[in-house]
């Protein structure tokens, strides 16, 4: 019988063979479904959720990643030719960001903490999900934020099985047409909830698909997820343990004489009376300020060291800290401690780890930013409070700006620009941008500037050049060839 009819066999790549020496995951689905069912991936946000908050360790990728990736926002601007469009659509979208009461349906957030929060939810629950929806009262646009448990696949039997997949209900294409929400009761109590249906346009829904199939995500941390419990665990344990081992550091041994019972004895019974000064003395110097100060005669105390934890443990430790890092695709040293690297290595280590928050930063501008941008204007035209730009072609011309990359050395990189820009290779809008600065305003808040310093010394009672001494090479140096009086 073949291999192809029973499935089993010898393999030419060992890869494919068995060992009993070696975990086998025959029954490693090969269904995409099947390999992220909802049961798989709640269990897996479950366990995220809880190591993140009992391990500070996984909080600070989670929020250095969100911070490098956002920071304080994500600005814009339109490169449209219609320049009074560009200033009206950008200051429209601002000021309904700035207003988190108008912004989100519950006056949670406001439009910059939004996308903060997304960065931190997609690592943390492998996915952000948000609606775009109307303010129940104005009818103004706003932004409903979803907890990831709260979209499932309906449980009643109205709902065919196979036009679902974890909350999405999908086309023969497996494209999403709506998605499913559980509505909780505000009672935690009651058992019954029901359920909304979001169209797919209407959603933002965020995550970084690992297979051809899949509407859902997984919390970035899900391979190493076991190495962070580890590390979790085992810290605990070694916390009890040297906490152990210090209550036992002391050992005393007393044989003191027939009817005196020492200091001890003394402080047990400090309102009665004794007929011995040696040891009404003892008990004065116990009061003195030593916690033992008495000792029976030959009694002896022993001083205890305990190695625990030693620096294996403490290196397996940080080992499993370096596996579960690598899991969210980002060096140890930058979540840990670049100094330890130093030299070449956080250089690389930096560029390794910028080209991750990069990446983050991507995922967050093209599904989430543009599309509120778009949808915010679009409806601000139609409700006219902006006029129709008169370029049609506007919403393909947005560009975006995040927070200041990632960099050891600002010297390095200042004379590095200095020889790209001189090369052509990199020009000043670039550099400014990787500095999280606009480089249009950076340039038109320089050119208000100067031109108000040369209104103010125009008088010439003052020179400018005692103000703002000229950049060097910009001066014409002119000789002035006057005859020797002595000739």
């Amino acid at each position: 019988m073949s291999d192809a009819t029973t499935g089993q066999g010898t393999s030419a790549y060992d890869a494919a063979n068995t060992s009993a020496n070696r975990s086998a995951f025959v029954n490693f689905p090969t269904n995409s479904r099947r390999e992220l069912t909802p049961y798989t991936r709640r269990e897996v946000v479950k366990k995220h959720r809880a190591l993140e908050a009992n391990c500070s360790f996984v909080t600070r990728m989670i929020r250095k990643f969100a911070r490098h990736a956002v920071g304080s926002g994500i600005h814009f601007r339109c490169l449209s030719e219609d320049d009074v469009f560009n200033d009206a659509m950008r200051r429209d979208v601002e000021e309904w960001w700035n207003n988190a009461a108008v912004y989100s349906i519950d006056g949670s957030v406001d439009g910059w903490e939004a996308k903060l929060i997304a960065a931190e939810t997609i690592i943390l629950d492998g996915e952000y999900n948000s609606v775009m929806t109307a303010h129940p009262v104005s009818g103004f646009p706003a932004m409903q934020p979803l907890d990831v448990f709260e979209i499932e696949t309906p449980q009643d039997k109205l709902f065919a099985s196979n036009e679902w997949d974890d909350g999405a209900r999908i086309n023969e294409f497996d494209r999403p047409i709506e998605w499913a929400v559980r509505t909780l009761p505000r009672d935690y109590l009651a058992k019954e909830a029901g359920y909304r249906f979001v169209p797919a346009d209407s959603m933002i829904h965020i995550h970084r698909r690992r297979r051809a199939r899949g509407h859902r995500g997984m919390p970035w941390g899900y391979s190493g997820l076991n190495q962070g419990i580890d590390a979790l665990d085992l810290n605990a344990l070694v916390t009890g343990t040297a906490k152990l081992h210090s209550a036992l550091a002391v050992s005393v041994k007393g044989t003191a004489k027939r009817g005196k019972k020492g200091a001890i004895n003394k402080i047990a019974n400090a309102g009665g009376e004794t007929g011995n000064s040696s040891d009404i003395q003892a008990l004065e110097k116990v009061f003195g300020g030593g916690m033992i100060n008495y000792l029976g005669e030959n009694g002896e105390m022993q001083l205890h060291s305990s190695q625990h934890p030693g620096a294996n443990v403490m290196a397996f430790i940080e080992m499993l800290f370096h596996q579960m890092s690598v899991g969210y695709d980002a060096p140890f040293s930058v979540m840990w401690d670049m100094a330890r690297a130093g030299g070449t290595a956080a250089r690389y280590d930096a560029e390794d780890a910028q080209s991750a928050f990069d990446m983050l930063y991507d995922t967050i501008v093209w599904k989430m930013v543009r599309r509120e941008v778009i949808w915010k204007v679009s409806k601000s035209i139609k409700d006219g409070r902006i006029a129709a730009p008169k370029d049609p072609l506007w919403y393909s011309k947005l560009v975006f700006r995040g927070p200041r990359k990632i960099t050891v050395d600002v010297g390095r990189m200042a004379t590095a620009f200095k020889t790209l820009t001189r090369n052509g290779a990199m020009s000043i809008p670039r550099f400014l941008e990787e500095q999280g600065l606009d480089a249009y305003e950076e340039a038109r808040d320089n050119y208000k500037f100067l031109k108000y310093i040369k209104e103010m010394y125009a008088d010439g009672d003052v020179p400018i050049d005692w103000v703002m001494e000229a950049t060097p090479g910009s001066q014409i140096v002119i000789n002035v060839n006057q005859p020797d009086p002595n000739a």
